[in-house]
């Protein structure tokens, strides 16, 4: 019998898409011979269809309790189960995991306690003796750059050929955006129209009609929802803004010139990790220089 994987995670306008975007290259690259479910809740501004796009079952949870999921482990006669979702704690990883003896994955980005076989820290910033203390000594530890989650988008883009400089600037800030950081951006940027700037977003972004109303009169800013090249685009700008997440993985292999936006706590050990190979990195808080470093980094791109 085929193998049989539950991821469990979420996504939503406030959670955002990155969970379940790096599980899906997860479930490829490490359960390509397994039979993969996804346990999710229907929250607002989900991408859930991308589940179903990739050819996996879907179950929808009511709650994040953990004895809900339990019963479907059972009932599903699940084998492993990989958890990447910060409200699922090492207690309830531990009653999890005594209640239905599956094989355990927790996917961390934050140095937090676990309770399972095989913790994965993708990040590159990540590193094993940061686990010391805070998962058992039988837990496998997976940390740092050989582990990555990138999309095969990005791996074939970057063997492509060198591409066209469309944008100046391309603007990423997650899947969902909720605090509107991008507007932020593009209010401290485009003040004299000087730049050609690409917004990328998703349909999970509650401020999508106020981006569209900012832009209707711009002719150097183009908004991208839901595009499927995110590679291509950075491949074809000068230089990137970006969260100091999933997105700055993706960035850094292919080489791409980019400030990083520090704007939430889980960003913490990415931003430092970032500053310390000597990427810019600002605060959501401290945007006002943003439009200054711009032109700096693009006229040093110039002279290269």
């Amino acid at each position: 019998m085929r193998e049989r994987v539950l991821f469990r995670a979420d996504s939503s306008s406030s959670i955002g898409t990155g969970h379940i975007m790096r599980d899906l290259v997860l479930a490829k690259r490490e359960f390509g011979e397994a039979e993969v479910l996804f346990a999710v809740r229907d929250l607002p501004g989900n991408i859930n269809r991308r589940i179903g796009e990739a050819g996996h079952a879907l179950r929808l949870l009511e709650s994040d309790d953990i004895e809900e999921l339990v019963e479907l482990v059972k009932r599903e006669r699940i084998d492993t189960v990989v958890i990447d979702h910060y409200g699922i704690d090492a207690e309830m990883e531990k009653r999890l995991k005594e209640a239905t003896g599956v094989t355990l994955w927790a996917l961390d980005d934050t140095y937090e306690r676990h309770y399972c076989d095989i913790v994965l820290n993708h990040n590159p910033y990540a590193e094993s003796k940061s686990y010391r203390g805070l998962v058992s000594p039988l837990c496998e530890i997976r940390c740092g750059e050989r582990y990555t989650l990138i999309r095969d988008e990005f791996v074939s883009e970057k063997s492509a050929n060198k591409r066209e400089k469309l944008y100046d600037i391309l603007i990423a800030m997650g899947g969902s955006d909720e605090k509107n950081i991008s507007m932020e951006i593009l209010a401290s940027i485009d003040k004299e129209e000087k730049f050609r700037i690409a917004v990328l977003t998703t349909s999970s972004n509650p401020n999508i009609d106020l981006l569209k109303e900012y832009i209707r009169n711009r002719k150097k800013v183009s908004l991208h929802i839901d595009t499927r090249e995110v590679a291509r685009m950075m491949s074809e700008s000068r230089l990137g803004i970006f969260s100091a997440s999933v997105v700055a993985n993706e960035a850094l292999y292919l080489g791409m010139d980019f400030i990083a936006i520090e704007s939430a706590q889980n960003q913490k050990e990415m931003a430092k990790y970032l500053a310390k190979k000597g990427i810019e990195v600002l605060k959501d808080s401290s945007l006002e220089r943003l439009e200054e470093s711009c032109t700096a980094i693009l006229k040093s791109l110039e002279r290269k």
